[in-house]
């Protein structure tokens, strides 16, 4: 692994900053004070022994865990795509970038049916989850329809990487070359994160691969995650690290037959099991 900044370009040519950002994620719960105060008093533990959450919707939160699925999903899309930078910006190798929209488009689509089905089911929704409180819910204690338009939101923004010829600033020259170089180190250093963070990423995957093939049961989904991944490193591989780049061949090489034939041919999937399992014993102490 290297921690030198990529040669094929600059930093900012190869890879743009994104944010995932979100508003209120209200999960359905209200914390009860009445039930932990009969708790300390029944069990005579301190009042900062717990919380108890109270549920709002007994038995009939379907839409709400539809959209708490369809946020949990875009979560997933976004982490699998990018790679941390700062601390809530990731990174996005600008070849996968296309990929990345497109995904993150049909996540964030799915979320808005989702959440436009909650609304549209929230009045019957409400009216139930007191009903089936047996009173010990009321109707304050549930958002208003209104309110939901303010729920459940996640979009993205862009920013370009800043590297030291970006910075511009009337100071004595001398700090100004101080806070450049601070800027190129902090840029090295943030590689060689995702440098390992990929060689981690890699890692499990192939821990997966390796479990299922060593199973008796193959599970199709590890055959598609690891080929995308495999297949995506060269470009989030923005240090240009020539022993990662090998890896995700050796790791590719895995999916080279699909489920179908793996199934029919036992000796050729305990085989691919036993590949498997010497790439993931070669990575799995590096980091």
């Amino acid at each position: 692994m290297t921690d030198n900044l990529p040669q094929k370009g600059s930093l900012q040519e190869r890879a743009v900053l994104v944010r995932l950002e979100r508003k209120n994620v209200w999960l359905g719960k209200r914390t009860d004070k009445d039930i932990a105060h009969e708790v300390q008093k029944s069990k005579g533990v301190s009042k900062n022994h717990g919380d108890y959450k109270r549920h709002l919707f007994p038995d009939c939160d379907q839409p709400l865990e539809q959209v708490l699925n369809a946020i949990n999903h875009v979560d997933y899309v976004y982490r699998r795509r990018t790679l941390p930078w700062l601390p809530g910006v990731n990174i996005i190798a600008t070849p996968l970038f296309l990929n990345f929209t497109e995904a993150m488009n049909e996540a964030l689509t799915k979320l808005d049916k989702a959440r436009i089905e909650l609304k549209n089911q929230w009045p019957a929704m409400v009216a139930a989850g007191i009903a089936n409180s047996k009173g010990t819910a009321s109707i304050d204690e549930y958002p208003t329809v209104e309110m939901l338009d303010d729920m459940y939101m996640m979009e993205l923004t862009y920013y370009p990487v800043a590297d030291d010829g970006d910075f511009r600033v009337t100071l004595p020259s001398e700090i100004v070359q101080s806070i450049k170089e601070k800027l190129q180190e902090d840029n090295q250093r943030r590689l060689a994160n995702t440098t390992i963070e990929i060689w981690k990423r890699l890692t499990s995957e192939i821990e997966a691969a390796w479990k299922n093939l060593d199973g008796k049961k193959l599970r199709p989904e590890w055959l598609a995650r690891i080929k995308e991944l495999a297949q995506s490193i060269p470009d989030l591989n923005l240090a240009d690290d020539p022993d990662l780049n090998e890896a995700a061949k050796k790791a590719e090489a895995l999916t080279q037959h699909d489920i179908d034939t793996l199934k029919a041919n036992p000796d050729l999937k305990k085989q691919k099991a036993e590949e498997a399992e010497q790439l993931y014993d070669q990575l799995k102490d590096l980091f």
